[in-house]
């Protein structure tokens, strides 16, 4: 059983990028779910800090194949604490727009944009920015970046894990994480055709170098040009 003011979250997988949100009961520090379809599902508890604690979380994943599933335990925890810095290629930024940038760390399943269950870090004018709370797999993203900029990667002490879920633990180090942004980004144009060889108008390319900041463009008759 949880405690009883934790609150459980329930999402369900439908394809890359997507999740849908099961409603869960909650009585007492127990929860049900009830009419799952087969699938994959990710559940994550979360405690609000008190007087005595932080924020606690708790996260598993769950595959069902149509049977009922029992005994799933949830352990509430500190989330893990990185400190880190942002990089700067072929440009500078504004104190203003440094002020703006948002670093965040989120399971994989969710792909919507900052929400309760994301952990998000406010970029300081020096560029350094201290993510708190992070439980189980989180990909590391960016947020508010400014037109002509875009990740580059994402480096842990020194191993590149950009797009890549990873579990963190608390490090000491004041730039354990290290995330680069550039200014030299290219253009792209892609034509999209169907199987007659015909421009395919209602095709979208779509590049997510960070998920949630898909390539800017326009599209016109099947031509999709994008920028950054």
């Amino acid at each position: 059983a949880l405690a009883p003011d934790a609150s459980v979250q329930m999402l369900r997988e439908e394809g890359p990028g997507v999740s849908i949100a099961v409603p869960v009961e909650t009585v007492d520090g127990s929860f049900t779910a009830r009419g799952l379809v087969p699938g994959d599902y990710r559940i994550r508890a979360q405690r609000p800090a008190g007087p005595d604690r932080g924020l606690q979380l708790a996260t598993a994943d769950l595959r069902v194949d149509g049977a009922d599933v029992a005994g799933v335990v949830l352990t509430l925890a500190p989330g893990a604490e990185l400190r880190g810095l942002v990089e700067l290629e072929g440009g500078d930024l504004s104190p203003e727009i440094r002020a703006r940038l948002r670093v965040s760390g989120r399971p994989p399943f969710s792909r919507t944009h900052l929400s309760a269950e994301v952990a998000v870090a406010a970029v300081a004018t020096d560029l350094s920015f201290v993510l708190r709370s992070l439980h189980g797999g989180n990909v590391i993203s960016v947020h508010d970046l400014p037109d002509g900029w875009a990740l580059k990667s994402v480096s842990l002490l020194g191993r590149d894990i950009t797009d890549r879920e990873t579990t963190f633990s608390t490090l000491p180090e004041p730039d354990a994480l290290r995330v680069a942004l550039t200014n030299r980004t290219a253009r792209l144009t892609v034509r999209t055709f169907d199987a007659d060889g015909q421009p395919a108008p209602r095709m979208t390319a779509l590049l997510p170098a960070d998920p949630d900041r898909r390539a800017g463009g326009i599209r016109v008759m099947g031509r999709y040009v994008a920028f950054g």
